[in-house]
């Protein structure tokens, strides 16, 4: 679940973009937003995955958040388990499995003994089946990248 309360956006030239916005999205909802070019919609995306901070305002999720760019460029020096900031946990695991189990591990770890697993069906699903996740993702095609985000 996400709520924002309030928002409102200040470009750094000191534009605002939008003000007072308020939005609740609920698990499983399904919700598009729809507007003219350079209105914002971007910029709120951003801030609903915690990428930018608004102006003003606040945001409270539950879940982690994800936003998928429009331009995939700027994370072509990343893995795939980068890109999709969960290369810290995926490293967590391979320290624990080879017997390097400490606070630092078990923490990043969070218990998630599916991860691996849950990866593997995610990239089955999008027919991404070839696809390991310490491949960069500059090697991907335009499609691929689409996919994995």
């Amino acid at each position: 679940m996400v709520t924002l309360q309030n928002i409102s956006y200040n470009h750094p030239n000191k534009d605002l973009l939008f003000h007072n916005v308020n939005l609740t999205i609920n698990r499983n909802d399904k919700v598009a937003l729809i507007g003219n070019n350079g209105i914002g919609k971007s910029t709120l995306l951003c801030i609903m995955a915690g990428i930018l901070k608004p102006s003003k305002g606040t945001v409270h999720a539950r879940d982690t958040r994800y936003y998928i760019p429009q331009l995939f460029g700027q994370y072509n020096q990343l893995s795939i388990s980068q890109a999709l900031k969960i290369n810290k946990k995926l490293k967590a695991l391979k320290e624990i499995l080879k017997g390097k189990v400490n606070e630092a591990n078990l923490t990043l770890f969070d218990d998630d003994w599916t991860l691996e697993e849950r990866c593997r069906q995610a990239l089955d699903f999008w027919q991404l089946d070839d696809l390991h996740l310490d491949q960069k993702v500059g090697n991907l095609s335009g499609g691929q990248k689409t996919r994995v985000f």
